[in-house]
């Protein structure tokens, strides 16, 4: 049986929040379970619950994330997908029998 974790730190790279799941989970799933747990102390009052911007890799590019992102109110910062094969390309080449 296999673990995932899933930390979210800070720029600083201290621990501000954590989620374990089995193995099979997808990332995504992960990420926004412990981004809704992150919780910054912020001097008195009530932690803040929102954040500038989340640094990411390609594992969390996609648009389901991005736009749970956008209306949290966050910047993501993560790199696009690489699209190989997509798109017509060159055009093969033709030999002397067509």
């Amino acid at each position: 049986m296999t673990t995932k974790r899933e930390i979210v730190v800070d720029r600083d790279g201290i621990p501000l929040a954590c989620v374990l799941e089995r193995g099979p989970a997808h990332e995504i799933k992960l990420a926004a379970k412990v981004l809704d747990r992150v919780a910054i102390p912020v001097g008195r009052g009530r932690p803040r619950k929102r954040f500038g911007k989340v640094l990411g890799d390609r594992a969390y590019a996609c648009r389901a994330f991005r736009q749970y992102l956008h209306r949290k109110g966050t910047i993501p910062c993560i790199s696009r997908k690489n699209r190989h094969g997509q798109g017509p390309g060159l055009p093969r080449h033709k030999g002397p029998r067509g």
